[in-house]
């Protein structure tokens, strides 16, 4: 990864709490490329290598870090309700929202059908 990607990566870095010991990286990556492309998926790891109950997301772009809490926020994993925010409490420009408010909910809307039927997510 190149050192301009870098700088950028707390601004599309999200932060998954509340999740289960069977979650794995392979899961939140399939859960949350729903959302927009994934760069990394990190679930961090006490100091005897057993998962730790968070983690984190980076996606590729900036615009898909406000969609995916959005779409993804309480969604249960392992009957776990996932808690997603943004890492170090950083706030993006809500200016993607605001603007194109109609589309945004649209796509949330469906891929909210989607989960619906997945065996792994409940909806609350």
């Amino acid at each position: 990864m190149t050192t301009q990607n870098r700088a950028g990566e707390p601004d599309r870095t999200l932060f998954v709490g509340n999740l289960d010991s069977r979650v794995k990286e392979e899961i939140l990556y399939e859960l949350f490329l729903q959302a927009g492309p994934v760069s990394k998926v990190t679930i961090c790891k006490d100091k005897d290598g057993n998962p730790k109950s968070f983690g984190f997301v980076c996606f590729k772009h900036t615009e898909s870090v406000p969609y995916a809490m959005a779409l993804l926020n309480g969604i249960r994993l392992y009957g776990r309700p996932i808690k997603v925010q943004y890492r170090f409490d950083f706030l993006p420009h809500r200016d993607f929202v605001q603007i194109f408010p109609n589309w945004f909910f649209s796509l949330a809307d469906q891929a909210i059908a989607v989960f619906r039927n997945h065996p792994k997510i409940t909806l609350e």
